[in-house]
Parts: C-alpha cells; sequence; structure tokens
C-alpha cells in the first residue's frame, strides 16, 4: 500500500516531486495514511470535496513547537472551524478505507498548522494565508510526489 498525505499548498510548488526535508510551505489536512483505495478514487473523493467547498482565509495565530521530539517549529492557525469542518468532511468519507499513521492528531485533536520551512520560510502571527486547493501527495522514501491538485470553486471566501 502506498502511503500518502493530502495537503494545502500556500503557493504553487516549483517541483512536483521534492524531498521529505524540502516541503513547501502547506497546511495538512488529512496526515500521513495508507489506503486500500487506488489513487483515482482517493482523488474523486478530493475532487467531490473541493467542488462543495469554499476557499479558505486564515491568520497565524500562535507559535508553536510540535513532534514526538519536540523540536518542529509551526505556526497554529486561526479560523479553524471552517479547516476542522474540511478534515473532518475528508476522514468521514475516507476514514473506512484509509489507516492513518498518527490517529492521535486527527478529528477532535487535528491542530490546523504550518510547519516552518526555514528560518525564513515561515508564517508569521497574523499573517493571511489562503487555502484554495487540495492536493494528494505520495510518499516515497525520501521523495514527496504530488498527485494531483484540485481547487476548491465555490464562489466566496469565509
Amino acid at each position: 500500500m502506498q502511503e500518502y498525505i493530502v495537503a494545502s499548498f500556500l503557493s504553487k510548488p516549483r517541483n512536483k516531486t521534492f524531498k521529505k526535508s524540502a516541503w513547501p510551505l502547506h497546511v495538512t489536512i488529512l496526515g500521513i495514511f495508507k489506503s486500500d483505495l487506488s489513487q483515482y478514487d482517493i482523488e474523486i473523493v478530493l475532487e467531490k470535496i473541493c467542488k462543495k467547498t469554499k476557499p479558505l482565509i486564515l491568520q497565524g495565530e500562535t507559535r508553536s513547537i510540535f513532534g514526538i521530539d519536540n523540536n518542529i517549529p509551526v505556526t497554529e492557525l486561526q479560523h479553524k472551524d471552517a479547516l476542522h469542518e474540511l478534515h473532518s468532511d475528508l476522514l468521514a468519507t475516507l476514514e473506512e478505507s484509509i489507516h492513518l499513521r498518527t490517529p492521535q492528531f486527527t478529528a477532535q485533536n487535528y491542530r490546523p498548522h504550518v510547519t516552518d520551512q526555514s528560518h525564513t520560510e515561515m508564517v508569521k502571527r497574523g499573517e493571511t494565508i489562503s487555502i484554495r486547493t487540495l492536493s494528494l501527495v505520495q510518499l516515497e522514501g525520501e521523495l514527496r510526489h504530488i498527485l494531483s491538485t484540485f481547487t476548491m470553486s465555490l464562489n466566496f471566501l469565509y
């Protein structure tokens, strides 16, 4: 089984393949999972969710440290209700067909954030970001492959 993640990139990534250590800035919508579904079936789910979802405007809220070793700097996001709804919708739709690597960070424990990618590439407190797409990303050893991206298509912003 392949491993995937569903993310929303804050800007269009330069390359569709990148190293594990070189993620473009993004918000993880659904963490690492394996699935019995085909890539195509997962993409159908993402497309359907995007068709009924409004783009989201959010702000950086709190600087925090995440990770098992408490060594990953992040910015948690404000206006989380709509993002939690998106996460929950995706989780509910796929739940029976996926195996989450870290289920303890989903559902009510989902904490929307943007992980710093360097000392200069981060979302600052108060900075506005938009969530307009969902991308299916395949994890393959040290590489990450953006397989597909779907644009949220309802006409107005939260």
